[in-house]
């Protein structure tokens, strides 16, 4: 597995890094640390050379990480580039066939304030693999546990799937979550039942377990759940809604921060 970590060299951006190196099997995963410098167009020769300076320090930095990161014996390289960080972040996941993304936030007070405009909902946007984001203050004790948030919608079936194939390769667990909100009539019932069989006949080694809440909102029904369980919140968007999700129904994304989860969202 090739694992994207975005560095700016923050306390947020080394947890993102931390994540990645627990969730790395070994030489047999390899990371890429990648910092993009945003060029600053200045007509003063002043830029170019704090350009350079920036440059030179930032290789110093990410030297002196790779260096006290070797123990956990995960290959690991490190690129720099210039540009817009969204669009070079993206391209270089796709060209290098990445696999996963794992990148820090500071996410401490919900997507509105902190997430919409940052180069975390960009590249949730325009990722070509999934992104796991990492709170600041996210315990990563059991980033290998698993929450998956479901609708029961047609698309989410090869999203398990693919769930699977990265926790076969992390050695990791998960259970699914259904959030059903007002009146629980027969037809959920039956739906609640059918996923029940669903899950143990394509996962029985993994033996997930469905968990159903009732809440008055799919929000509400998250955060109760979030507040006694760790792990990772698993979202399940589809392409067409990804960008409908995050802003318009951004409850379920803005509760994730708030409760320092982090958040893996499939593509």
């Amino acid at each position: 597995m090739r694992i994207l970590v975005p560095l700016d060299f923050s306390d947020s951006s080394l947890l993102a890094l931390e994540a990645a190196l627990t969730l790395a099997n070994g030489k047999k995963d390899h990371i890429s640390l990648v910092h993009v410098a945003e060029v600053v167009y200045d007509f003063a020769s002043q830029a170019a050379i704090a350009m350079e300076q920036h440059q030179a320090e930032s290789k110093k930095l990410a030297k002196k990480i790779i260096q006290s990161h070797a123990s956990k014996g995960v290959p690991m390289d490190y690129q720099q580039v210039e540009g817009n960080p969204i669009l070079n972040l993206a391209q270089i996941a796709r060209e290098q066939a990445v696999d996963l993304i794992v990148m820090g936030t500071q996410g401490a007070s919900g997507i509105k304030k902190s997430l919409i405009g940052t180069v975390t909902v960009g590249l949730l946007k325009e990722a070509p693999c999934p992104v796991l984001v990492v709170p600041a203050k996210a315990a990563l004790q059991s980033i290998k546990q698993f929450t998956v948030a479901l609708e029961f919608a047609d698309h989410e079936p090869p999203m398990l799937e693919k769930l699977d194939q990265l926790l076969r390769t992390w050695k990791g667990s998960f259970h699914v979550l259904h959030v059903r909100v007002g009146n629980t009539g027969f037809k959920e019932e039956l739906l609640a039942l059918g996923m029940k069989s669903y899950l143990k006949e394509k996962f029985p080694k993994l033996n997930p377990e469905l968990i159903v809440k009732n809440a008055e909102n799919v929000a509400e029904g998250l955060a109760s759940y979030m507040e006694q369980q760790a792990g990772v919140l698993v979202m399940c968007p589809a392409d067409k809604s990804i960008w409908q999700q995050l802003f318009k129904k951004s409850q379920s994304l803005e509760m994730a921060f708030h409760t320092k989860v982090p958040l893996l969202v499939l593509r």
